[in-house]
């Protein structure tokens, strides 16, 4: 894995990569090795939550994992689809894995930070594992504070394509004691969520910005 790179001395190998601007990496099997088989803790996982949310066993709900991936492209769309799930409950259980199976690799972090340009970093997690996972790499201190967009609070939880959201899917909650707290959008950029805002303040004119931490809110 990246650990956090010290060696800012030019390398004369990098002048060949000098015109791009650009450098797009994936981050899940890829800057971290397949042998750190997160996949099967998130498997795992998955198998719990399903069984907890239906009631049934390890093989039925296994069964019913891979209908929903098959039918609807991924397990939590079928989750949505099928029994309101909202997105932030199952992507934290499902993502509360053992990250200590990641080792750092300064090799890899020094020609990463050698590299010119931009590096954008795609993973199909959540913001919040995106953030760990990286940070398990690099190394990097980063503080991992998620931004995301409250609109409305209710007294009781709605399936995540209610009339009541007014469009904004996917739509996540998060509970204040007997209260649930609706969200839309999720991203670690301070910029990036000022332009969700306005996309909310078109249908919730009352919408404001809440951070997380470790999927907590901060207040």
């Amino acid at each position: 894995m990246l650990a956090e790179s010290t060696d800012r001395s030019h390398d004369p190998r990098m002048d060949a990569f000098g015109h791009i601007e650009t450098w797009i990496f994936d981050l899940d099997n890829t800057l971290y090795p397949p042998r750190a088989n997160l996949f099967a803790q998130i498997d795992e996982r998955m198998g719990a939550f399903i069984m907890r949310l239906i009631g049934c066993d390890a093989v039925e709900a296994r069964r019913v994992q891979k209908r929903f991936f098959h039918d609807h492209g991924t397990t939590l769309r079928g989750l949505m689809d099928g029994h309101g799930v909202a997105p932030a409950e199952f992507l934290n259980f499902v993502h509360d894995i053992d990250m200590g199976v990641l080792e750092a690799d300064g090799r890899m972090a020094d020609a990463f930070a050698k590299l010119p340009g931009r590096k954008l970093v795609f993973t199909n997690a959540d913001s919040r594992r995106k953030e760990t996972n990286t940070n398990a790499s690099s190394g990097s201190g980063d503080d991992g504070k998620e931004y995301r967009v409250q609109f409305l609070t209710a007294s009781h939880k709605y399936d995540n394509q209610a009339s009541i959201f007014k469009g904004l899917s996917p739509v996540d909650f998060y509970t204040d004691g007997s209260l649930y707290k609706y969200t839309y959008g999720s991203t670690t950029s301070p910029e990036e969520i000022k332009k969700i805002l306005r996309e909310v303040h078109e249908k919730f004119k009352d919408a404001f910005i809440v951070e997380f931490l470790d999927g907590q809110r901060v207040k």
